[in-house]
């Protein structure tokens, strides 16, 4: 929840959005958002609803969580996804070559925590 709040910051900084918008009939709020001279993805506001809607989601599922651990698992796959998409749209993403850094953590943390969270929850064999 809290990183859903967050994101709202980036907006009253000025940062975080995504490429330019050009065509005017796009360049409307919650689309897009009028940052650095002109209209951009906004992308804080996306990645604010994907977090929010992790939470609802989250908090639906932590009571039938068979073990302690799956809930922050699940987090870590929901907001790696997340970003991993939305960090696509940034026209201000870090960059190491032609790699997204923020998205490539991203799609590691997703893959890395639902891996450990199917591990985590296999069927033991019987016998």
């Amino acid at each position: 929840m809290g990183q859903a709040i967050g994101r709202w910051g980036n907006f009253f900084n000025g940062e975080a959005y995504g490429s330019p918008v050009t065509d005017p009939a796009w360049q409307f709020f919650p689309f897009a958002v009028y940052a650095d001279g002109g209209w951009h993805l906004a992308t804080f506001f996306y990645e604010s609803c994907w977090n929010l809607l992790g939470f609802i989601l989250l908090w639906l599922y932590r009571k039938r969580a068979r073990r302690e651990g799956n809930v922050f698992f699940c987090y870590l796959a929901w907001y790696g996804l997340g970003r991993a998409f939305i960090e696509g749209l940034r026209a201000d993403s870090l960059m190491w070559g032609p790699v997204r850094v923020s998205q490539a953590l991203s799609l590691a943390l997703c893959i890395g925590s639902m891996a450990i969270f199917l591990y985590r929850n296999k069927k033991q064999p019987t016998g």
